[in-house]
């Protein structure tokens, strides 16, 4: 049976993830995960999974309350104007008021 040997490419790193930046690191991670997997990264790179996970969890959690937001603003405005307003109207009111509006928001 043959083994399968895993090639590190470190050149991809550009030198940034021996410098101890974490974010860098975490961001390489989550750009050649489907190569090498998480757990070897990882493993590779000394960063505990917890650390990773974790950082995966807080960067959605951002994402989520500007989400929050934009629903608040669109409930506003549906209830403002009797909710006759269709997805065109609420998508340019919500641009009027600063909010970037893409479909994958919804």
């Amino acid at each position: 049976m043959a083994t399968r040997k895993v090639v590190f490419h470190s050149k991809k790193s550009g030198g940034i993830l021996c410098e101890g930046n974490r974010l860098e690191a975490y961001r390489f991670i989550e750009q050649h995960h489907k190569e090498f997997g998480i757990r070897w990264l990882l493993r590779r790179l000394g960063i505990c999974p917890n650390a990773y996970y974790n950082y995966r969890k807080h960067r959605k959690a951002d994402y989520y309350t500007q989400k929050e937001k934009i629903k608040e603003q669109i409930e506003e405005i549906y209830h403002s104007h009797n909710g006759v307003d269709g997805y065109r109207s609420m998508t340019a009111y919500l641009e009027r008021r600063g909010y970037s509006y893409s479909q994958t928001t919804n």
